[in-house]
Parts: structure tokens; sequence; C-alpha cells
């Protein structure tokens, strides 16, 4: 039998989620829809790593949070089965890319912790995978696709790192654009 997650889909999720925290809801963000499929398609469809590209103006502080709560768990299974525990099952490995304005919600009063969580970038380490790019402000359009090429195009090159890393592509990836 096919799983339906085999075939290519389009799903758009509004509002994202990526504020909400595991027990209170922000910045209009009630539950994360990303992270209750991602947890869904790993429990039920054997999806073992996750790609999330967050897009857009505002960071996804929790979901960042999340990923590496997720992330952390998996690392320390696979850091007991290297010492001869086996896990009980293999973890969910998350790739999570913001581009984002570092200047607006929710790092709009400067926090430092703040900040520095929408400034990490992490390739493997800890068993963390995580890019952050801070939108730069342009005046033309070819400023734009310049930055583009140059800088927030390494969201993708990363994405693929993520996957050369953990095994490469297959089927049991699921990726998330929003």
């Amino acid at each position: 039998m096919t799983s339906p997650l085999s075939r290519p889909s389009f799903v758009a999720i509004r509002p994202p989620g990526h504020h909400c925290g595991e027990d209170t809801p922000s910045g209009f963000c009630f539950v994360d829809n990303v992270v209750i499929v991602a947890a869904h398609a790993h429990l039920k469809q054997k999806v073992q790593r996750v790609v999330v590209f967050d897009i857009g103006l505002h960071h996804g502080n929790r979901i960042q949070a999340l990923v590496w709560q997720l992330n952390e768990e998996t690392h320390r299974l696979a850091l007991e089965a290297e010492a001869g525990t086996p896990a009980p099952h293999p973890g969910l490995q998350m790739f999570y890319g913001s581009l984002h304005d570092i200047m607006l919600y929710p790092r709009e009063d400067g926090k430092p912790e703040l900040v520095q969580a929408a400034s990490v970038s992490l390739h493997g380490g800890h068993g963390q995978h995580v890019e952050n790019i801070h939108l730069q402000s342009y005046k033309a359009q070819s400023e734009f696709w310049d930055l583009y090429d140059k800088v927030y195009s390494r969201l993708f090159t990363r994405a693929s790192e993520f996957l050369d890393k953990t095994g490469g592509p297959g089927d049991d990836v699921i990726v998330f654009i929003r």
C-alpha cells in the first residue's frame, strides 16, 4: 500500500502557529500546525526527517524551540545507542530555516536572548539543524535578487546539507513552507 505522503502535496495552513508555545498561545497562534503534522507523520507514516522553511517577517520563536527540543531528544537517543543502549524507535530529525526581520515581533524590544535565538545557525552540532537569516533592506528589485542569490538562498543550501547528512532524499522526508 502506498503512503499518502509519497505523493507531492500542497497544504495551505494559516495562521502558521510558529509563535505558539507548548502551553501558551502567542502572536495570534493557538496551535503549531506544522509540529502537530510532523509528529503525526513521524508516529503514523514513518517520516523520520522534516524540513521547515519559515519565510516571513516574523521569526518563528516557538517552533524553533520545539524543533530544538525534538532534535535534542533524538540526539540523546543516538548517543545512548552508541553507548550500547538501543533506542526503542528512531527519533525525528528536523531542519528549521527562517528568513525574518530581526527588528519585528517577537524581537522588537531587543531582548538579548530573543535576538540571539533568532540569529542561531547550527549545522549538526549537538544534533541541531537551524539556520536563521535576517532580511536586509534594499531599494531596487535587482538588489533583492542579489540578496536572494548571495544570502537568502542559503536556507535551501542548509536544508539540502541536512538531508545529505541524515540519509539523503527519501520517502521518509516531509517539507513544510510557511
